[in-house]
């Protein structure tokens, strides 16, 4: 997951909030589509970051 940059990540943030998820749903769209089977602390505390990136509008 650490080499999937933050951006990117952001860019994923925003294609999951067009279809209208939040929450621990975007959270798990998220893991799907990045090809995890289970999202972990670490993973999770990626895309959280990204999540906040991409509301700063980065």
């Amino acid at each position: 997951m650490d080499e999937i940059a933050l951006p990117e990540l952001a860019a994923l943030v925003r294609e999951v909030k067009a279809k209208g998820l939040d929450g621990e749903a975007a959270l798990t769209a998220m893991a799907r589509i990045a090809g995890l089977q289970k999202l972990r602390q670490a993973s999770r505390e990626r895309f959280e970051a990204a999540w906040r990136m991409a509301e700063d509008g980065a």
